[in-house]
């Protein structure tokens, strides 16, 4: 009944078809049509028939192109790579090396296609007991599983059942790996951002302890000088202090002229003395302007606070 309303309804709607069948043995209830141009069948989505309030969906049956009229196809092998591999030596194994001309995976690796060397030959693998696994390791220890072969004609004839849902669990399965190799490479790029910032902290860390290191240096080297400056300073001032002292003896007249000679060659030797103590002093001045133009961490005295007037000599 479902054939005949189906052929009515293409046929009110001019679908043109080249043949229509039910075929045999399906697990639900089927009618495939053969149209004669594929946009037919996007007319027919976009229109779908409903019967007594029922929508029926058409979907376009899996289908595999024959190479050769008499190949043949064993189902139930997808999930397993070396399907190919195992399926050729088992024919060739039983039927001679020279049996087997072609093989391929077909219906993304779910059905296995093979052309034999002759019609003989193909009928032996059709007939006679199927038993890829046996003497194999795998006969125990998988849940491969491959079906009877048949011809591939027939396998299209009957549809292939379960295929739309070994589709599907392909789509979710490389949706679900995509979705995971996405959040390894998140993962990546999170794990390299922190691995950066890292070494940005550490570089930073580096920097600012040589940074404390130099600014500490610079400062001990600054207090240094300015020690050294202040007594240096403090030197000049005695040497001062003591040669004005002895031109004042000098200029009273009140010594003997012994003394006098022993004050003027102390004088002298003063003399000298100043002007090493202010080559010094010129010295440590310099040092100290340099060091004070480095040194951040303390409020630098002015060097020409450190001076005291001398009366001259």
């Amino acid at each position: 009944e479902l054939k005949e309303r189906l052929q009515a309804f293409c046929d009110a709607n001019h679908f043109e078809y080249q043949s229509v069948y039910t075929p045999s043995g399906s697990a639900r209830p089927r009618v495939n049509f053969h149209f004669i141009r594929h946009d037919i069948v996007d007319q027919i989505q976009e229109n779908k028939p409903v019967f007594d309030g029922r929508v029926y969906t058409p979907h376009t049956p899996a289908y595999i192109q024959p190479r050769y009229g008499l190949e043949i196809g064993i189902k139930n092998v997808g999930g397993f790579p070396p399907a190919k591999f195992l399926l050729d030596t088992y024919i060739r194994r039983k039927y001679g090396n020279d049996s087997l001309l072609t093989s391929r995976i077909e219906l993304d690796g779910s059905i296995y296609c093979a052309c034999l060397r002759d019609p003989i030959t193909t009928t032996r693998l059709l007939v006679e007991p199927f038993t890829p696994l046996e003497e194999t390791p795998l006969a125990e220890t998988t849940s491969f599983r491959p079906f009877k072969p048949d011809y591939v004609f027939n396998l299209n004839d009957n549809g292939f059942v379960g295929f739309r849902a070994h589709i599907q669990m392909l789509a979710e399965s490389r949706q679900q790996h995509e979705t995971l190799a996405s959040e390894i490479r998140t993962n990546e790029r999170a794990f390299e951002q922190l691995a950066a910032d890292a070494t940005r902290i550490a570089e930073g860390l580096v920097q600012t302890q040589q940074q404390v290191l130099a600014e500490t240096e610079n400062f001990f080297n600054f207090w240094s000088i300015l020690l050294r400056l202040v007594m240096a300073k403090g030197e000049l001032h005695s040497i001062r202090s003591r040669i004005y002292s002895i031109n004042m003896i000098l200029a009273l007249g009140q010594t003997t002229p012994a003394a006098v000679e022993r004050l003027t060659d102390s004088v002298a030797d003063l003399e000298r003395e100043l002007a090493d103590a202010r080559h010094e002093v010129a010295q440590l001045e310099a040092d100290y302007a340099a060091s004070a133009a480095l040194s951040q961490s303390a409020p630098v005295p002015p060097a020409a606070n450190l001076s005291s007037t001398m009366p001259p000599t």
